[in-house]
């Protein structure tokens, strides 16, 4: 019989996972205010549940890529704007979930590549 189990995630790992899910969060709150829910909520949950589940040296880099992906996609785009939006707070919430999400997860997932490969070339 198989059994689950679960493995710790470094600090690095685990901000990284959780700024993408948060980035999500943000998009998925977007939603509520009429902006279409992009591709962006499925990359981003399928590259948190990537770097949570694969436990190889590259797997934080893909949710680094990820991240920075949406943080260009969300400056470029002109979605970044959401972040003044005094007058409508569901936007202006989702704006910063969205962003500071995103913005962790890229940085996060530098810092948790690096651990992670420095550990691969040591073993």
């Amino acid at each position: 019989m198989a059994t689950l189990t679960f493995r710790t995630l470094g600090p690095a790992r685990t901000a990284t996972v959780t700024g993408l899910l948060v980035g999500a969060a943000g998009v998925v709150v977007l939603g509520f205010v009429g902006a279409p829910l992009p591709l962006a909520v499925v990359l981003l949950v399928t590259a948190a549940v990537l770097v949570a589940a694969t436990r190889g040296w590259w797997a934080p880099l893909a949710g680094a890529l990820i991240g920075l992906a949406d943080v260009l996609g969300f400056a470029l785009s002109g979605a970044a704007s959401g972040l003044l939006a005094l007058d409508e707070p569901v936007r202006l919430a989702g704006s910063w979930l969205r962003g500071i999400g995103i913005v962790v997860a890229l940085i996060a997932g530098v810092v948790a590549t690096r651990e992670s490969a420095d550990g691969h070339r040591t073993r």
